[in-house]
């Protein structure tokens, strides 16, 4: 499975996020957080644009990507996850992508991400 999150905040807040996934993720054999990392400048540009406050102070987007390997049912692991970002005082942008892996293909190109996950 590989789930992206993007959130708006500082970074220490985007941290907090982070760390909050942990008790989720650790029902799972094998997981991997890549994060968080300044959102693709496109992106944030597009944020910029519609939330005009994300000039001011340390406030910026943030993607958190999470890749997990194991068996479950996907909205309720992101259900989950979404759950656990509430728990923080840090609020998502509203974007959340989500996939689980069938493709061979793809699975390669998930494993050269996720490099833990292998």
């Amino acid at each position: 499975m590989r789930i992206a999150f993007i959130l708006v905040g500082t970074r220490d807040e985007a941290l907090l996020c982070a760390t909050a996934f942990r008790p989720v993720l650790d029902t799972f054999a094998r997981w991997q957080i890549i994060g968080p990392q300044e959102a693709p400048a496109q992106q944030t540009a597009g944020y910029r644009l519609q939330n005009p406050d994300l000039v001011v102070g340390e406030r910026t987007v943030h993607r958190i990507r999470v890749g997990l390997r194991g068996v479950g049912e996907l909205e309720a692991v992101v259900d989950l996850l979404e759950d656990a970002l509430r728990s923080t005082v840090f609020r998502p942008a509203g974007e959340v992508r989500y996939a689980v892996v069938h493709d061979r293909r793809e699975q390669a190109e998930v494993l050269e991400e996720f490099p833990d996950l292998a």
